[in-house]
């Protein structure tokens, strides 16, 4: 799903606080909606705090154990603080309803994201000093899909299109249920480490995530290299 591009009502935009993507979001958001076109509310890890407690069941931890997984534990050390996000956001957007009729929430995830370091420690979320982006797309891919259903369960008549912005300002939203990218804006950005550097615009990237293993576990590492001509990547650290 694109976003609406001219229209009257404005859509719902959330994505997260890190200064360093603040004005790379804006930039693709008005370039893509135009002026006065979207409602916005920045929560630590964007769409992170409205599926967080599905994120945490979906984490191999610790050999599969339940205990490590719990609420408050090593491996979800934020449902608190989680929670209280997610409830901002839910009365945020409740608030813009009634200034406007809006039919369409845009949850934007971004590239190197502190808040998923911190709060899912166990997901293999890539250290700071690391480059993985396959591993970063695919934790993405998770939380953005939690955290449609999130919005859709307390909203059910929306509309919910998710997105990742990379370091260079490009976005690919993520169709859930194809489990498929599309890079929807070219950011003008360079950097050679940047989840989306050298695609093209409308062009489709699919990773196959949906393989379990435990991210603690070395093999979990291995991943098979598209053969040419094909944008797909198999993981196997995290379960989408």
């Amino acid at each position: 799903m694109s976003l609406p591009h001219g229209q009257q009502t404005p859509i719902f935009a959330s994505y997260c606080i890190d200064e360093r993507y603040d004005e790379l979001a804006s930039e693709f958001l008005r370039q893509t909606l135009g002026r006065r076109s979207y409602y916005i509310g920045t929560n630590a890890g964007a769409a992170l705090c409205l599926g967080y407690d599905a994120s945490c069941r979906a984490i191999r931890c610790g050999g599969g154990s339940s205990s490590s997984n719990k609420a408050g534990s090593g491996c979800c050390p934020g449902t608190t603080e989680m929670r209280k996000l997610k409830r901002a956001f839910n009365t945020n957007f409740a608030i813009a309803l009634t200034l406007k009729p809006i039919t369409v929430v845009y949850l934007l995830n971004h590239q190197d994201c502190g808040a998923i370091r911190a709060f899912l420690p166990c997901s293999g979320y890539p250290a700071k000093s690391a480059s993985d982006g396959p591993a970063e797309v695919c934790i993405n891919a998770r939380i953005l899909a939690a955290g449609q259903r999130s919005v859709l369960k307390e909203f059910p008549r929306m509309s919910v299109v998710v997105g990742l912005l990379d370091a260079n300002g490009t976005v690919a939203n993520y169709d859930v249920e194809a489990r498929t990218w599309t890079i929807v804006f070219l950011g003008q950005g360079c950097e050679r480490t940047g989840l989306w550097h050298g695609r093209t615009l409308g062009e489709r990237v699919t990773y196959d995530c949906r393989r379990c293993q435990d991210p603690t576990q070395s093999s979990a590492r291995t991943r098979q290299q598209p053969v040419a001509g094909d944008h797909s990547v198999h993981l196997d650290f995290f379960c989408a």
